[in-house]
């Protein structure tokens, strides 16, 4: 909206696809706006406003010269009404008359905002329409046309044209009611959200504390989806495999028996020599022996060839692709024999390229040889191995490596299934949704006690099913008695593994990419651990260093995990090595081996116990991390000081009158000098330092140096106690996507401590108050963005704590969500809240602050109600002048020039000029600016004026534009020491940064220990301590502990 104020010479308003209107930017907030808004401070001195202001009495003053005035807001020493640009005639005598009235010391006129005429333009009276989410809503009736409204000069240039304008007056005074867009809640959800029962403590609070911690992480998880893949599908996948190999790869210490066979050697020729060709028996062999080959294979060789070097020329030709038995046959008659028998000798020639080849073509001559005389008869021949050692067996187990193959598939499953717990806890953390946890009331301890109780029971149920795998494959090393060794290694690899992921995880910032690292994280360092130690164990030099590393590598719950199953198996399969060894002496081969149980200590005993206190050690660690413990504060030169205090008063429900608030803010920045603000709103241009206080008043960020207080509560020393006292809503939405509005309600509302019978209705009443009914039970993920700012405010309401730190929160919101929060804010504040606020919009300023400071590179440059800032350092009013169609300009700016000399010409343009008018040089009241305005509107042809005051926009810029001229200034914080008093009669509160730049702060009429009898200071009291004299009862207010070395040190006091 500043935007198109300030750039468009001709604005259109759109909504639902319809032009609303269109026209320059005098004529529509003519035609919409609200008119003009007249803000009235109290006179100074007083204590209360109620005191010095009687609300009724200048309610009538004004409504005397404007009837139709309303009475928009009465906070603090402000009191705003609103005024219809019509009544304009009658503006030199109403401020006149408020120029003489004595218990008004400043005024301001300013006129109305394009976000208030973009709102009246669309008819926005509730924040309810359904297609825009809940963020805007209502539709305008169009205003008929009227012949003597603006439409007359609709053919202008820069005027407007609207197809249903109605009179300005008619229009202004609907645009007023429709922005008026006040949060709706039953009177008895109000009572139970502002007045609760006591908060619960001590046992009872933590307890509901973890409960609510523990349901947080069920329901995240229920929901998450994405971690089925992770927790499910990998770990199960990498698991089936490891029991595969291990049902398929087993370790034979002894070979089967090998029974001969001709068929399993591919025989490529079989040439036989019978000496005795004729005789009966030899060629009765020769023949069997050509049955048992093939006919096609054997050749008969001549009788008077040289049988023996023709076998080796052949044989040997190529001795890789053929296999060539042979055979000499002779028959003899026995020595001496009368009897008619032989004697028969054959020669077998072989090639020992075949292992058992001289066996297999044995076997086949005592066949043929056999049916010579026993026709069918069959020799079968089988060859069984000597069995191994039991020395050779142990051997063969240790280089095996079987037991390693299943442990690095088990240490894979595992890997995706540790690395899960990882991203939870860094989105929860760059979310800052854990933060807001901490600073509703949730302790270290117990946030993470709770979140490793969830994960543990949500690491049991994938490794239940695993387990079943284990059970189901039947892998002999891993079920009967070695089962409950097993288990025993899944179940605290968990608890040891998930601690671990703890800590990795605060080397993150993004979950995808912790996930991913940690997923090769846990793979790499259960490989690498794992074939260390089982590589060293092969060489017997090595085996002092393996025990070494071994035990060092304890420390690695994946070592401990697969190292115990590795010995697991090898203490099985030993076993059974002794036990062949009792039944067999003979084969010991000097082996000695007592079987031991799988859950001994030298087999996987001392990993468990290991892994046993690892989980301990780590989630210890974890704390202190947390906690900070190795962060080492480095003291910093503060580079601004900043010295002054406010208070502010502010009115009770139901009524005008004013009340001192107990919730104040102490901020110290160095020295341990103290600073107090009560309903105050720092803005500043980005990377002025705003987010970053927030940050170290909630913990979020460490104090390295300087100190701060919240109800008297320090938040270096005693955080977690201020914290009770903070609600927050973060620059950033802290929301947990996977949780409905209501459930991340109703966890806040149980972390404060809010009674189990009350969390309902207390919830029930933020969300009728923020108007979040249809969109309660949806999940966050799904809210729009304007949505998400209300849910993150009504996280930081709960409870109703007394000082609520808002960081931006119309941040990305349309004007009709802006106006709707604001008034909810307006509605929080004037229940009792001190509401602490930092924005970049101005209008944000003025439609919910009391009282504000402008912060640039970290130091505050001023601070005080919306009306002196404007006053101080404002450059006076705009005055902007449109003449009729048929006029001249040149007579107005002379005009101008004449009766303002200081004016500045900003801005023309067709039959509009601009100028900047400062009052004060020019020694004018407001009241003659608009005397003599209204008397020229009649000779001059001045078709209508508008004077409007400085905005605080423009008091921001200033302070930004002219910050690199402060940053030259000199002055000291030791000059400035050496003075008790510093008094300045015009901003009465004077303090010094480092950088030498005044810091001022303007003290209204609920500021009893204003200045004008003299300043009052801070000075170190007998007791050693730091504080002003006195407080709004004239008593000594509260103090801050003063260290040893800052001696003398003294300040300037509101």
């Amino acid at each position: 909206m500043d935007e198109a104020d300030l750039l468009g010479d001709r604005i259109a308003i759109i909504s639902d696809g319809q032009l609303k209107c269109i026209g320059s930017s005098l004529y529509l907030k003519q035609a919409y706006g609200a008119g003009y808004h007249l803000v009235c401070t109290a006179k100074r001195g007083t204590s209360k406003i109620a005191d010095s202001i009687d609300v009724n009495a200048l309610t009538r003053l004004i409504m005397s010269f404007v009837p139709v005035a309303k009475l928009e807001s009465s906070v603090g020493a402000e009191v705003t009404y609103t005024m219809p640009s019509s009544d304009a005639k009658v503006f030199p005598d109403l401020l006149k008359a408020l120029d003489d009235y004595s218990e008004v010391e400043d005024y301001g006129l300013s006129m109305t905002t394009m976000e208030e005429v973009f709102l009246a333009a669309n008819g926005f009276s509730n924040l309810t329409d359904d297609d825009n989410n809940g963020e805007t809503g209502g539709a305008l009736d169009m205003p008929e046309k009227s012949a003597d409204g603006p439409m007359t000069d609709v053919t202008s240039k820069h005027d407007m044209y609207d197809t249903s304008a109605k009179s300005a007056d008619s229009v202004g005074e609907t645009a007023v009611a429709s922005v008026e867009m006040k949060p709706v809640a039953k009177s008895g959800m109000r009572q139970k959200l502002f007045q609760p029962s006591p908060l619960k403590t001590g046992m009872a609070l933590k307890k509901q504390q973890y409960t609510a911690m523990v349901k947080k992480r069920y329901v995240h998880s229920k929901r998450d989806k994405g971690a089925v893949l992770c927790q499910w599908v990998f770990p199960i996948i990498f698991m089936v495999l490891a029991m595969v190999l291990a049902k398929t790869i087993k370790e034979d210490f002894d070979r089967p028996p090998l029974t001969f066979n001709i068929n399993d050697l591919d025989t490529s020729s079989v040439p036989i020599q019978n000496l005795n060709a004729g005789n009966a028996l030899a060629d009765s062999v020769v023949t069997q022996l050509t049955q048992e080959f093939s006919p096609t294979l054997v050749t008969t060789v001549d009788p008077t060839t040289n049988f023996t070097l023709n076998w080796i020329n052949t044989a040997y030709t190529d001795l890789e692709a053929t296999i060539y038995p042979g055979y000499i046959i002779q028959t003899t008659n026995p020595t001496g024999g009368d009897d008619g028998s032989q004697l028969l000798f054959v020669t077998e020639y072989f090639q020992n390229l075949a292992l058992h080849g001289s066996a297999i073509y044995l076997n086949v001559l005592n066949n043929a040889i056999a049916r010579v005389y026993v026709p069918g008869m069959s020799i079968t021949t089988t060859n069984h191995p000597l069995p191994l050692t039991a020395a050779a067996r142990n051997e063969r187990i240790e280089e095996g490596g079987q037991e390693l193959a299943v442990a690095i598939f088990t240490i894979f499953a595992m890997s995706f299934l540790a690395a899960s717990f990882v991203t939870f806890v860094v989105d929860e953390r760059r979310t800052k949704a854990k933060h807001i946890q901490f600073v509703s009331g949730v302790d270290t301890v117990s946030f993470w006690l709770a979140t490793y109780t969830w994960d543990l029971i949500n690491y049991l149920i994938p490794v239940t099913v695993i387990l079943i795998i284990i059970i189901g494959f039947q892998v002999e090393y891993y079920t009967g008695s070695n089962y409950g060794a097993v288990v025993c290694l899944f179940l605290l690899f968990g608890w040891s593994v998930i601690p671990l992921m703890y800590i990795c995880s605060f080397g993150f910032k993004v979950p995808s990419t912790a996930l991913a690292s940690m997923i090769l994280f846990n793979m790499l360092l259960g490989l690498a651990t794992s074939l260390t130690t089982f590589i060293m164990d092969q060489y017997e030099d090595l085996e002092g260093v393996s025990e070494i590393l071994g035990w060092v590598f304890m420390c690695v719950p994946h070592y401990c995990l697969g190292r115990g199953l590795m010995d697991i198996s090898y203490n099985h399969l030993a076993s059974q090595v002794a036990g062949y060894v009792s039944q067999n002496d003979l084969f010991s081969g000097g082996f000695n081996y007592s079987p031991q149980s799988a859950l001994s200590w030298n087999v996987s005993g001392k990993n468990c116990l290991f892994m046993f206190l690892e989980g301990f050690v780590f989630f210890g660690i974890v704390l202190l991390i947390e906690y900070r413990f190795f962060i080492r504060k480095k003291p910093t030169k503060v580079r601004a000081i900043v010295l002054g205090c406010a208070q502010m008063c502010m009115p009770s429900s139901g009524s005008q009158s004013c009340m001192s608030m107990q919730s104040c803010i102490y901020l110290c920045v160095s020295n341990n000098i103290r600073i107090t603000f009560k309903l105050f709103r720092p803005p500043g241009i980005n990377g002025a330092g705003k987010t970053t206080t927030f940050k170290m008043l909630t913990g979020d960020l460490s104090v390295t140096s300087g100190n701060a207080y919240l109800e008297n509560y320090s938040v270096v020393s005693a955080l977690k106690k201020a914290r009770k006292n903070i609600g927050y809503c973060p620059q950033f939405d802290a929301l947990i996507g996977l949780m409905t509005g209501r459930e991340t309600l109703q966890m806040y509302a149980r972390l404060r401590g809010i009674q189990d019978k009350e969390v309902d209705d207390s919830v029930e009443a933020i969300i009728q108050m923020l108007q979040l009914e249809k969109w309660a039970d949806r999940q966050a993920k799904t809210y729009s963005g304007g949505n998400k700012r209300k849910l993150s405010t009504g996280i930081a309401l709960v409870g109703t704590p007394p000082i609520v730190f808002l960081d931006e929160p119309t941040t990305g919101m349309d004007p009709a969500a802006k106006r709707f929060l604001w008034n909810t804010l307006n509605d929080v504040r004037a229940q009792g809240l001190a509401l602490v606020l930092t924005s970049h919009s101005m209008e944000e300023v003025s439609a919910i602050c009391t009282r504000l400071a402008i912060m640039v590179n970290g130091e505050f440059r001023c601070l005080g109600n919306q009306q002196y800032l404007k006053n101080k350092y404002g450059d006076g009013y705009a005055l902007v002048v449109k003449v009729n169609s048929d006029a001249d300009v040149k007579p107005i700016r002379e005009f101008i020039t004449t009766n303002f000399p200081t004016s500045v010409l900003k801005e023309e343009y067709a039959r509009m000029v601009s100028y900047q008018i400062d009052v004060k040089s020019d020694n004018m009241s407001l009241s003659e600016v608009f005397k003599k305005m209204s008397d020229a509107k009649e000779t001059l042809n001045v078709d209508d004026f508008h004077v409007s005051q400085t905005s605080l926009e423009q008091v921001f810029i200033r302070f930004a534009k002219t910050d690199a001229a402060l940053k030259s200034s000199t002055v000291s914080l030791e000059k400035l020491c050496e003075k008790d008093v510093i008094d300045d009669d015009e901003a009465r509160v004077a303090t010094t940064t480092a950088a030498g730049e005044p810091f001022v702060e303007h003290s209204n009429a609920d500021d009893k220990d204003g200045l004008e009898k003299g300043s009052s200071s801070i000075q170190k009291r007998s007791d050693g301590n730091y504080g002003n004299h006195r407080d709004l009862d004239g008593e000594s207010d509260g103090v801050v502990n003063a260290d040893s070395d800052d001696e003398g040190v003294s300040g300037h006091v509101v």
